[in-house]
């Protein structure tokens, strides 16, 4: 795909996005204040935002014969699953024995999808070797990610 079929795409996915979680936010939310309702809703579609725009520069920088010239790899997460594990699910478990209605578990469970893709993300990305950042990230990229979990959980729920 090149940038001007991303373009489109990208304004496609930004507002199907946005109106999804807005619908839903302001489902919940408007039956508690309507004034929070719509913080909560612009803060989401603010992230939503961020994150498309930080994916186009992501994707027009990117070298296109790189990524058609070999297939995806992930054979290089698998020396990295042992301290992967050792920290999403001892989280993962301790969040579920919390008794905040399964809060915790949500937010706990957001940052396990979001290290997975940012693995994935290493995984597609990345040439013959890790880099030192890469490393980083498939090991220890979810405690970033919990945390940023937990401040957008915070704001959201």
């Amino acid at each position: 795909m090149d940038t001007t079929l991303a373009r489109p795409v990208l304004s496609v996915s930004f507002v199907v996005s946005s109106l999804a979680g807005v619908a839903f936010l302001l489902a919940f939310w408007l039956s508690t204040d309507v004034s929070t309702a719509v913080v909560r809703a612009s803060l989401f579609v603010a992230s939503m935002a961020v994150v498309h725009w930080v994916g186009f520069r992501l994707y027009i920088t990117q070298e296109s014969s790189a990524m058609t010239s070999r297939n995806v790899d992930f054979s290089h997460v698998r020396p990295h699953l042992t301290a992967i594990a050792s920290t999403q699910l001892p989280c993962l478990l301790l969040a579920a024995m919390l008794l905040d209605g399964g809060r915790g578990l949500r937010v706990c469970v957001a940052a396990v999808v979001a290290h997975w893709l940012a693995i994935a993300f290493v995984s597609v990305r990345s040439r013959d070797e890790l880099t030192a950042t890469d490393t980083f990230t498939m090991r220890w990229g979810f405690f970033p990610c919990l945390a940023c979990a937990v401040l957008i959980g915070n704001a959201i729920w």
